[in-house]
């Protein structure tokens, strides 16, 4: 493997299970110097913080003050922090993975090939749904349009609804089969489920309010009422965005 890779591990609260990730997370990091691994502490009131230093792992912050901002901008947070020691990939882990091998982690970026985002389906979340996975390698050129705070991305990887605008806007993704990685059941922390479910809810509508006005813009240019379709694309843009992939040049 010689393109850079970085994981990142974004943690709310895990003191009872990141050490089972980054030990072998730490195996894996040996076996290359193009590997990195970084904790995105997502205002921790446990001794997550304290866990992974002492397993000798670099832990950033997702906010200056120790804030909790949730899944998205945790994520966020890491990322760039790939982009700025140089690295072409980036790997996302749960914090709660069970029985995670260094090997898991090779394929997972094996698998990306030439796609831009490649999504490892985990044993006791939501059935293997792909929707719900955290366990992604994705190229950090796809996230450029995130990291310039481009509207429909900011709206679309907010909180628990990351997986799902990850789907949504990057398009060029792949499925695998293999690795599947074990988590502990979803839900697991007091009163997270409700927040899953509320910012999940608030993604999804607005990738159906985007596919709605795409088709309707497009059945506007179709009848040829294309003044009607730019007045609604306008409209739609001051709201959301761009609601659609733009032509490239």
């Amino acid at each position: 493997m010689s393109e850079k890779v970085t994981v990142v591990i974004p943690a709310h609260n895990e003191e009872g299970h990141i050490e089972a990730v980054l030990l072998p997370l730490k195996q894996w990091q040996k076996q290359g110097p193009e590997r990195h691994l970084v904790v995105v502490n997502d205002g921790s009131t446990d001794k997550t913080v304290e866990i992974a230093r002492k397993a000798g792992v670099h832990v950033i912050d997702s906010h200056p003050k120790g804030e909790n901002l949730g899944k998205g901008e945790a994520v966020k947070a890491g990322a760039l922090h790939a982009k700025k020691n140089g690295s072409e990939i980036v790997v996302t882990l749960d914090a709660d993975l069970k029985g995670l091998k260094p090997k898991a982690v090779n394929q997972l970026i094996k698998g990306l090939g030439g796609h831009h985002m490649a999504i490892a389906p985990s044993e006791e979340v939501y059935n293997y749904s792909k929707e719900f996975s955290g366990q992604r390698a994705i190229r950090l050129k796809a996230l450029e349009p995130w990291f310039n705070n481009n509207p429909k991305w900011k709206k679309m990887l907010q909180g628990y609804g990351l997986e799902s605008g990850l789907n949504y806007c990057i398009r060029n993704s792949r499925i695998l089969e293999n690795p599947v990685f074990q988590a502990h059941k979803a839900f697991r922390k007091t009163g997270d489920g409700d927040r899953q479910m509320e910012e999940y809810g608030e993604t999804r509508k607005h990738i159906m309010a985007r596919q709605s006005a795409a088709r309707m813009i497009q059945a506007l240019r179709i009848a040829g009422l294309r003044e009607r379709a730019r007045e609604h694309l306008e409209r739609f843009k001051k709201r959301h965005g761009y609601p659609g992939r733009r032509k490239k040049k």
